[in-house]
């Protein structure tokens, strides 16, 4: 586990520490995704979908979707959301 501050600037951005990134596997131009839940928001890796199924898995059974058409969703929003910022 890994406990660490940033501070948010006034573009909204953070800096996430260099120890967190190697550990975590995350380097320049990389993309992550953010999931905002009450007061915690998770810094998801790219290849951490497994994770972000299972955080989403209640909801997604009861819309009734497969673990297919999540996955296909997240990898299309996340898409259209890195377009924006590059």
């Amino acid at each position: 586990m890994y406990v660490g501050i940033s501070k948010v600037t006034r573009a909204g951005q953070i800096t996430l520490p260099i120890d967190l990134r190697r550990k975590m596997g995350i380097d320049e131009g990389s993309d992550v995704m953010l999931v905002g839940d009450g007061k915690t928001v998770r810094i998801v890796t790219n290849d951490s979908l497994e994770e972000v199924f299972r955080l989403f898995e209640a909801s997604a059974k009861a819309e009734g979707l497969t673990k297919e058409q999540v996955e296909r969703e997240l990898k299309a929003a996340r898409k259209e959301t890195m377009k924006k910022y590059r």
